[in-house]
């Protein structure tokens, strides 16, 4: 079966890359949550194999994962790839942080490396080839035994004998029109025709934003894709200083289920304590960029675009990532158009795609997705159906009925 890579998001990937090691490698595969990773999303010590053939390694193994969100061209990839992987293991040399140093290493990306076979001068060749090159340079400096790389194509051969996590991470992998046909078979037509009207329902008449909320009044309407403005956040905050409503649900590395996010307030990172942001020995899970756009939407969006399942937390021996938001404001500061412009792009992004739809919300949607880029708001990642409740509404509905 043919798979794409292209609607994982770096976080969600590495998810996945952990999955196939624990799958691939065994059970004795320790996976390293957000936090302190040591240039690593998962190590094995022991015998294993690296792939389906009948190389055997027996030592320690480390597994690096790297995703890259718009591959480009053959040489391009592969240039990448090289300096993302130079920048790793070039932590194992650096004695402040006293790394072990791996026997075996295994790379796990989304680029695709081409095997074409090189002429009798040694030239040309594929993007495997050079890569193994650029690989074979490093045996003598960390002492590496070997190495071997998981592009998308030993990941596409792995996924085809590796049936929970071929499930587990469908809506990230499957072409479109097989995840169609997949859920199809999943859900009931009358599901399918109520879900479909209600998005299209939702997206026309959520489009006029709500100016009262915030005590403006107009004479026109205002649509939410010609005004929204996506609020910033501090650099780290939407990544960890979050409150918990139990306790106990922490697990080692100081994560919770809940996240509490500020707008307007400086918060810490929700991957590693505030002291570590700018520590010279601190590597993450989760590479993060203080340039990065961390902004409300775009920063629910990422998160949208990971896994969040319980199988996929299995698989890693792993804690599921905060998946319940709270976003905090006084009046007038944005809570609720956050909501309902999250709500029209998760709408807009199930439209969109589709030609068999009246122009007029075809436009719509166009509009909202268009909103989101000039935002700088990722329309990645796989479709999620949004339910949106108003409480305001909600609370008028609970007055009445009881």
């Amino acid at each position: 079966m043919n798979y794409e890579f292209k609607r994982f998001s770096p976080q969600s990937f590495e998810r996945f890359a952990q999955s196939m090691a624990c799958a691939r490698l065994g059970a004795g595969c320790q996976i390293f949550g957000a936090g302190r990773d040591g240039a690593r999303e998962a190590t094995y010590e022991g015998e294993c194999k690296p792939d389906d053939g009948s190389q055997k390694w027996s030592g320690y193994v480390v597994l690096q994962a790297k995703y890259l969100s718009a591959p480009k061209n053959a040489k391009s990839d592969l240039d990448w790839l090289i300096r993302e992987i130079d920048i790793e293991l070039k932590k194992f040399l650096d004695k402040r942080r006293n790394l072990r140093r791996p026997e075996y290493y295994i790379v796990v990306t989304n680029v695709t490396l081409t095997a074409a076979a090189a002429n009798e001068k040694n030239k040309g060749g594929g993007t495997l080839d050079k890569f193994r090159d650029y690989m074979s340079t490093w045996f003598a400096s960390l002492q590496l035994k070997d190495f071997y790389v998981w592009d998308a194509n030993v990941l596409s051969r792995f996924l085809d004998n590796e049936d929970g996590i071929r499930r587990t991470f469908s809506a990230w992998t499957l072409p479109g029109d097989v995840l169609s046909a997949v859920l199809s078979k999943i859900c009931p037509p009358e599901f399918r025709n109520v879900a479909n009207r209600l998005v299209k329902e939702e997206l026309r008449e959520n489009r006029n934003i709500k100016t009262r909320d915030s005590g403006q009044s107009h004479n026109r309407s205002l649509f939410i894709d010609e005004v929204f403005v996506d609020l910033p956040l501090e650099p780290h905050s939407f990544l960890t200083n979050f409150s918990s409503q139990d306790a106990d649900e922490d697990d080692d590395d100081g994560r919770s289920p809940n996240d509490a996010v500020t707008i307007g307030e400086k918060t810490a990172p929700a991957t590693v304590e505030a002291a570590d942001v700018y520590s010279d020995d601190v590597d993450f899970d989760i590479e993060v960029d203080v340039n990065t756009n961390w902004n409300v939407v775009n920063s629910l969006m990422v998160r949208a675009a990971d896994v969040l399942s319980s199988s996929a937390v299995h698989e890693t021996k792993r804690y599921p990532l905060p998946n319940r938001v709270v976003i905090l404001g006084g009046p007038g500061q944005g809570k609720s158009t956050i909501g309902q412009f999250l709500a029209q792009l998760m709408r807009a992004r199930f439209i969109e795609p589709v030609q068999s739809i009246a122009p007029d919300l075809h436009e719509i949607a166009v509009q909202v997705i268009t909103r989101a880029r000039q935002e700088q708001i990722s329309v990645s990642g796989p479709l999620r159906f949004p339910i949106h409740i108003e409480l305001p509404l909600y609370a008028d509905f609970l007055s009445k009925v009881t």
